[in-house]
């Protein structure tokens, strides 16, 4: 991390732990660290200056609670902008899984661009549809734009086909 080496392949795993004292002496290799919450990390990819962006979730500590976040470094510190409320733990067994989120991806070729699978309130009730959210970094500004709707099944694990770019075959999901 900004030339600094954390870990080599002969110390063995790098063990990065929620204890504070790692954020502080890692302060740009931790992107959030929230008391109460955890992250998950769907995808990483650079953006058009080479900064790494990244798509993830943050989940409460009692697993309810999924919401999507865009975050990206600016050259100097990590800045995270909400995108949506991914709803619960989508799996279909209520018992089960409780950290799986409907998923998400972001257009390698437009990195602020970014595929989710949120809940909806549709013709056939409460589904997962997919969604595609624009970033503007430079105001916040997140626009949405419905691409499922009104579906019968689920929509989830959104990904962007790559060098799909002219295909009407962008994203697929499951």
């Amino acid at each position: 991390v900004q030339g600094r080496v954390l870990s080599t392949i002969s110390e063995g795993p790098l063990r990065v732990t929620r204890k504070e004292d790692y954020a502080v002496q890692n302060p740009v290799a931790v992107v959030d660290n929230t008391p109460g919450w955890r992250d998950w990390v769907w995808q990483v990819t650079k953006n058009d200056e080479g900064h790494p962006v990244i798509a993830m979730v943050r989940i409460s500590g009692d697993k309810k609670t999924h919401d999507y976040y865009y975050a990206y470094w600016t050259g100097a510190k990590w800045e995270k902008i909400f995108l949506a409320h991914a709803g619960g733990h989508f799996h279909q067994s209520p018992d089960i899984e409780h950290c799986y989120s409907g998923g998400m991806a972001i257009d390698p070729v437009c990195a602020n661009e970014i595929y989710c699978s949120v809940p909806v309130v549709g013709a056939f009730g409460r589904t997962y549809e997919i969604v595609k959210y624009t970033v503007n970094i430079s105001s916040g500004v997140v626009e949405a734009e419905q691409i499922t709707r009104n579906s019968r099944k689920n929509n989830v694990r959104p990904y962007v086909l790559e060098q799909s770019e002219t295909s009407p075959l962008r994203v697929a999901w499951m």
